[in-house]
């Protein structure tokens, strides 16, 4: 994935951390069952990245301190 070298800052509150960690959890777990039902490689390979890139934001997100 390209990158710009951007960084962003985002505000959020208990209850919204909670909410966004369960999206991309639930967001993992429906990649993860689409990379098993895919057959086409070039498919394959853009799930696969997503999947990457989700679960290191998700590390991410689990990490912020108050």
């Amino acid at each position: 994935m390209a990158t710009n070298g951007s960084e962003y800052q985002l505000s959020m509150n208990d209850e919204e951390r909670t909410e966004l960690l369960r999206l991309l959890d639930d967001s993992v777990v429906e990649i993860h069952a689409e990379l098993r039902r895919t057959e086409a490689p070039e498919y394959h390979d853009q799930l696969r990245n997503k999947e990457t890139m989700l679960r290191a934001l998700t590390e991410k997100v689990r990490k912020l301190r108050k």
